[in-house]
C-alpha cells in the first residue's frame, strides 16, 4: 500500500507540475509570437476539466517509460524531451500544416504552438525524470542494450514499414473509420460525397499526401527504436507502451474543447488516430523484436565462446 501511495503521489505531483508548464509555456509563447487562435467559444470550465485529464494521461504514460527504463540521467531527460516535443507537438503541427486548407489555422497559431511545445519539453523533461526517479542512477534495471539494431535486416524491414505498412494503416483507418461519418467529410471537402477507397488513393498520390505520411513513418520508426531500446520489459509489454504512446501521447488533445474542429470531427479524429496509431507501435515493436532476436541468434552461432 506504501509503495502504490508512492507511486500516485508522484503521479498527481507530474500532472500538477504538468498542468501549470503546459500554461506557462502557452502564455510565453504568446509573448513570442501571437497566435491569433480564437479560444473565445471554448468554455473554461470544461476545458480546465479535461485539460487535467489529459495532463494526467500524459503523465502516466512517461511515468510508465521512465520506471521501465534502464537509462537514467541526461539521457532518459533528452528521450523524454523527444517524446514530448516531437509525438506530442511536431508531429501533429506538420499535420496540421498540411491540412491548414480545410482547418483555417493562422500559420502564426502553429508557429506559436511549435515553440511552445519546446519550452514545456525543456522544462518538463527534467522535472518528470526526477519525479518517475530518473535520476537514480544506481537503481537502473540492467539488462541487454539491444545495441546496432540497424543491421542489414532492420534497414529492409524498416524501409517496409514506413513506405508501405504505416501510409496504408494511415489511409485505411481515415478512410474506413474517419471517412464514414459525414460531418467529417463536409469539413475536409465540402460535400457529403462519399468516394471510393481506391479513388482517394490515387489523389493521395497525386497530392503527395503519402510521401509526407512517409516522411512521417521514419520519424515514427527513429522514436519507437530508441524507447525500445531504453525500456527493459517483455515484447509485448514494449509493444503495449509505445503504441499507447504513440496513440495518446499525441491524440489525447483531441478531447479538448476545439474552435478549429467541430466536436463529433474531433472526436471522431481521437477514434481513428488513437486506434491506428496504436496498432502502428505494436507492429513496430514486433518488427524491431524480431529482428533483434535472429541478430542475437546470428551472434551466438558465429561466436564459439557464447556457445560455451
Amino acid at each position: 500500500m506504501k509503495k502504490l501511495l508512492n507511486h500516485l503521489g508522484r503521479v498527481l505531483l507530474g500532472t500538477a507540475s504538468l498542468f501549470v508548464l503546459w500554461m506557462a509555456s502557452l502564455i510565453i509563447a504568446e509573448q513570442f509570437i501571437p497566435s491569433e487562435l480564437d479560444t473565445s467559444q471554448v468554455p473554461e470550465v470544461l476545458f480546465f476539466y479535461k485539460f487535467f485529464l489529459v495532463c494526467l494521461t500524459h503523465v502516466i504514460l512517461l511515468y510508465m517509460v521512465i520506471r521501465h527504463s534502464r537509462w537514467a540521467g541526461i539521457r532518459l531527460v533528452l528521450t523524454i524531451f523527444l517524446l514530448i516535443f516531437v509525438i506530442q507537438y511536431f508531429l501533429s503541427m506538420i499535420e496540421a500544416l498540411w491540412f491548414n486548407n480545410s482547418l483555417n489555422m493562422p500559420v502564426s497559431g502553429i508557429q506559436s504552438i511549435l515553440l511552445s511545445g519546446f519550452l514545456l519539453a525543456i522544462l518538463f523533461s527534467p522535472l518528470m525524470v526526477w519525479i518517475g526517479g530518473g535520476f537514480n542512477t544506481g537503481k537502473r534495471p540492467a539488462g541487454f542494450s539491444h545495441r546496432n539494431l540497424l543491421t542489414k535486416e532492420m534497414i529492409v524491414k524498416t524501409a517496409a514499414l514506413v513506405i508501405f505498412i504505416y501510409p496504408l494503416l494511415y489511409f485505411l483507418a481515415g478512410y474506413y473509420i474517419a471517412w464514414q461519418f459525414e460531418s467529417v467529410r463536409l469539413f475536409y471537402t465540402g460535400s457529403p460525397e462519399m468516394q471510393s477507397f481506391m479513388k482517394m488513393m490515387a489523389e493521395n498520390f497525386r497530392s503527395g499526401l503519402y510521401g509526407f505520411q512517409i516522411l512521417r513513418g521514419i520519424i515514427w520508426v527513429g522514436i519507437a527504436i530508441q524507447v525500445y531500446r531504453m525500456i527493459r520489459c517483455n515484447y509485448w509489454q514494449k509493444g503495449i507502451m509505445i503504441g499507447s504512446l504513440f496513440a495518446l501521447l499525441m491524440n489525447a488533445q483531441h478531447l479538448l474543447p476545439n474552435p478549429y474542429f467541430p466536436s463529433e470531427v474531433s472526436m471522431v479524429h481521437f477514434i481513428e488516430t488513437a486506434s491506428s496509431n496504436f496498432i502502428w507501435g505494436f507492429i513496430i515493436v514486433l518488427v524491431v523484436h524480431g529482428a533483434d532476436l535472429n541478430k542475437r541468434k546470428s551472434n551466438w552461432e558465429n561466436n564459439p565462446v557464447l556457445q560455451g
